[in-house]
């Protein structure tokens, strides 16, 4: 396995969703600025917040966290029920 020793190392733990996405790249936080968007208009009461070293929102229980990488953005959601994805236009 070969060390990839020009690869960035980020140790600090964001505090904060923006501070999470400054890592990325602008197309990147541009989709997960929208996807967050939708988030908040779907469920305006969630609060957003850094869990497992991720952004994520948070009611009753955590909704869904966020794992961007370099061109994926990934939504690792928390059972959220079938009829909350109909709610909110994503099936």
């Amino acid at each position: 396995m070969t060390n990839r020793t020009d690869l960035p190392i980020n140790t600090k733990k964001p505090t904060s969703s923006d501070e999470y996405t400054t890592q990325f790249s602008k197309d990147i936080q541009a989709v997960f600025q929208q996807l967050r968007a939708v988030i908040i208009e779907a469920a305006p009461e969630a609060l957003e917040r850094i869990s497992y070293g991720m952004p994520g929102f948070y009611q009753q229980g955590m909704l869904a966290w966020f794992a961007l990488h370099t061109r994926i953005l990934q939504v690792l959601h928390a059972g959220l029920k079938r009829a909350a994805y109909k709610e909110i236009g994503t099936i």
